[in-house]
């Protein structure tokens, strides 16, 4: 079935609407900007057998934020019957300080091998969890074997990624993972110029992130041997992209307000910045633009954007293509909304609160469990909790969020085919 497009609005703010938001957005476009290095260096403790799943490898300081050393704990979380670590940091070539596993492995034609890694960080003085404000991760040399073979990084929920116009790397998603699979071509050794095989990815507040690597097999059987694939993930050195995206994100959020989804986004700096497009999907592969919003050329002010989808689709995903005066791009991740029947109403009371409150959730459907997530304005999730029916339609629960930052948080409720949104403040 066709669906026609209909004309849609949009509107730009250059300014925030009340002194609350504009600390906040102040604070996040601080953190954008001072990313955190990682260096994996020297060699790590291992509990478990060598390049089995479950087993850990440590690196006690892979930097610092304030004065807080940081510990990294790379689990490896599942692998391919047909994938195999040869070594889970070789640091003999390419850059010493990434993080560099080869990972072989070999598949019949238009099949893979992967291995996928849990990379989580903590106090290394305390040994608790430690959310990092914002660092990148970047997959470098994504390439082949000049031959069948294709080299594959997944990197799971970034809040965006940039590479280049004219990149290498073919891009896929699901589920907010994003895989970047490069071509058959090779690249000497690990090349931080070479960037068209390199992808950069951002992560804001969080304490954890996973990567899948390994490889696919083109047009026939592929295999490796000993020391060929060789996986670079860098956390520390920027890559300088030829052609450079201008624009420093801090956050890329839909909502649903009555029937339209109100997608909201916001720069902290731009460069050369002509336009953004507004791409919709109903499954997330397929894509149309269905509209654009002016950019403001170069500005070092925070600056935010608002488009409002009239007619969304029953399942919609969404994202932003920022493109400058010459005609350079990046895409966001991409942003989910279901307006599938159903209904569900929210109130949170006090709202704005200090660290406690209580939800009031009301629903059609006394069967489903209930599903609560809070996130950060820039999409981060913060909390998740799980509860089950207890045959009533509404629900009454207490949230202990004295542990989160003071600032604005958006709170989902999934219930059977139902979603609804509620945006509150901590301060």
């Amino acid at each position: 079935m066709a669906i026609g497009i209909q004309p849609l609005q949009f509107k730009t703010m250059k300014t925030t609407i009340n002194i609350l938001f504009t600390l906040l957005i102040v604070f996040l476009a601080f953190e954008t900007e001072a990313q955190i290095q990682l260096k994996f260096t020297g060699t790590p403790s291992v509990s478990g057998t060598a390049g089995a799943v479950g087993t850990k490898y440590t690196w006690s300081n892979v930097g610092t934020t304030g004065s807080t050393t940081i510990k990294a704990v790379i689990e490896i979380i599942s692998k391919s019957s047909t994938a195999s670590l040869e070594h889970i940091d070789q640091s003999s070539t390419g850059s010493g300080d990434a993080w560099q596993p080869i990972v072989n492995g070999s598949q019949t034609s238009g099949n893979c091998w992967s291995m996928e890694f849990r990379v989580r960080f903590y106090n290394s003085s305390t040994n608790e969890r430690l959310s990092l404000s914002s660092f990148k991760a970047q997959g470098i040399d994504i390439d082949g074997d000049g031959d069948k073979l294709r080299e594959f990084n997944r990197f799971d929920n970034p809040a965006s990624y940039s590479v280049e116009s004219n990149s290498y790397l073919t891009t896929t998603y699901s589920s907010g993972n994003y895989t970047f699979k490069g071509p058959t071509s090779v690249v000497d050794g690990i090349d931080l110029t070479k960037t068209r095989y390199i992808v950069s990815c951002l992560y804001s507040n969080t304490d954890s992130l996973n990567i899948v690597l390994g490889g696919c097999c083109d047009g026939g059987s592929c295999s490796t041997f000993s020391g060929t694939r060789l996986h670079s993930i860098n956390f520390k050195n920027a890559v300088t992209y030829n052609d450079p995206v201008p624009v420093t994100w801090l956050y890329f959020n839909i909502e649903k307000n009555g029937l339209a989804a109100e997608i909201t986004w916001a720069t902290a700096t731009e460069i050369n910045n002509s336009h953004f497009e507004v791409y919709r999907s109903g499954n997330g592969l397929t894509w149309e633009k269905i509209g654009s919003v002016k950019g403001n050329g170069n500005s070092n002010s925070v600056l935010e954007y608002e488009f409002i989808d009239k007619n969304p689709l029953v399942l919609n995903f969404y994202k932003l293509k920022q493109v400058d005066f010459d005609g350079k791009f990046e895409y966001t991740a991409i942003r989910v909304v279901d307006f599938k029947a159903g209904k569900i109403t929210i109130q949170g009371y006090p709202n704005p609160n200090q660290g406690q409150m209580t939800l009031d959730i009301n629903r059609e459907s006394t069967a489903d469990p209930v599903q609560v997530d809070i996130s950060d304005i820039q999409g981060n999730v913060i909390l998740a909790e799980t509860f089950e029916p207890n045959g009533s339609q509404n629900l009454i629960m207490p949230l202990d969020i004295s542990a989160f930052r003071n600032g604005l948080y958006i709170l989902r409720v999934i219930s059977g085919q139902s979603t609804q949104s509620y945006k509150f403040t901590k301060f």
